[in-house]
């Protein structure tokens, strides 16, 4: 997972990595996006990925990793922060909605790019 994780790291797009006794445990990739220019929305920080490895879920890995993310959003003066996830992983709405996120855009796809329907354990 290491090595995957360097496709990530970039200087507009940094990630915070979470290590248990040496061996990671999750991460999250956030990159700040300039406000829309006919939405009129504000700049935002935009949560592009997160990930907690199965043995250390449930456990506030997910919460830590998001801690340094609403810091580095107030360190640039951003005051909203947008996740997306897939519209089956019940777990993971459930983990931002209890970070205060909710709804306000709809995503859709078409095609045969999406390998299941059901919530990863």
């Amino acid at each position: 997972m290491a090595e995957s994780i360097k496709v990530w790291l970039t200087d507009d797009q940094p990630a915070w990595v979470a290590e248990v006794r040496g061996e990671i445990a999750g991460f999250i990739v956030a990159r700040p996006a300039p406000a829309h220019p006919v939405l009129d929305t504000p700049s935002t920080l935009v949560v592009t990925d997160a990930y907690v490895a199965a043995p250390f879920r449930r456990n506030g890995v997910g919460s830590l990793l998001f801690d340094p993310v609403n810091e580095h959003a107030e360190s640039l003066g951003i005051t909203v922060i947008e996740v997306g996830t897939l519209a089956f992983d019940a777990r993971a709405i459930e983990f931002w909605r209890n970070h205060g996120f909710t709804d306000w855009r709809v995503t859709m796809s078409r095609g045969s790019t999406h390998h299941s329907t059901e919530s990863t354990r």
